[in-house]
């Protein structure tokens, strides 16, 4: 059973927040998650988020702006699914490699 904590209204812990924004962009890899778990901790010890100290050691993030941040990343991973970054350079590159291929 996962701890308590007696936080202030609105206030969530740190990997509460992760779970959150996991569950939001639907991460299943555990490496992944750990990534999104350290960037919201690291986010909170500079005050992003509404982070502040809860006692000596532990951290709360606003709810509000996690669910805010969530919405963000969903909106800028579906963004990036739809757009198509096409680099002459690697274009060139490839058909240099085709025809290299096709002399020998």
């Amino acid at each position: 059973m996962a701890r308590q904590y007696h936080l202030d209204p609105g206030y969530i812990t740190i990997p509460k927040a992760a779970s959150i924004v996991n569950g939001m962009l639907e991460i299943t890899d555990p490496k992944d998650q750990r990534q999104q778990y350290k960037k919201i901790l690291r986010g909170a010890k500079k005050g992003w988020f509404g982070g502040k100290r809860h006692g000596k050691r532990m951290l709360q993030v606003y709810r509000n702006d996690i669910l805010q941040y969530g919405k963000d990343l969903v909106e800028a991973e579906k963004y990036n699914l739809f757009t198509f970054n096409h680099s002459p350079e690697i274009s060139d590159a490839q058909h240099g490699n085709q025809e290299l291929a096709g002399q020998g």
